[in-house]
């Protein structure tokens, strides 16, 4: 029997089908909050959604964690939802914080961008306050 092969771009496409999770630690001082843990939702335009959740993650400061869908899916990400758990103030206080980001152009998410950052003077879209560690926030950076 011949044998078809995809070619060089058809399986690209099955790498970068989608839905990449990045978490990332963008406080600057060292010590400063850790990601201990994270639940996702990554929402497909057919309708359906993949939770995942992740423990022990333990995300320090200029660290990142990538997350791939393990199977890639002929329907495109268009919003992924995240819970972040974050240490922080030292290990004085833990908070959870939730961020969302949607798809900015029909062909979907390829990659989310989530994290923490020391918490600015004036907060920008996608970003808001751990609760319960006011030194911080939480951003959402969507990518096509």
């Amino acid at each position: 029997m011949p044998v078809t092969l995809l070619g060089e771009k058809q399986l690209r496409g099955l790498l970068d089908c989608g839905g990449r999770i990045l978490l990332v630690n963008r406080v600057d001082t060292a010590g400063e909050a850790r990601i201990l843990s994270a639940a996702f939702v990554r929402h497909f335009a057919n309708g359906e959604a993949q939770n995942v959740a992740a423990f022990d993650l333990d995300i320090g400061p200029g660290e990142s964690v990538t997350f791939d869908l393990d199977r890639p899916r002929a329907s495109s990400v268009v919003a992924v939802e995240v819970l972040l758990r974050v240490l922080a103030d030292d290990g004085a206080s833990m908070g959870e914080a939730y961020a969302i980001s949607r798809s900015l152009e029909d062909s979907g998410l390829r990659v989310a961008e989530f994290g923490v950052m020391d918490r600015p003077s004036t907060l920008g879209h996608g970003e808001s306050i751990v609760p319960d560690a006011q030194s911080i926030a939480v951003y959402a950076n969507p990518s096509g």
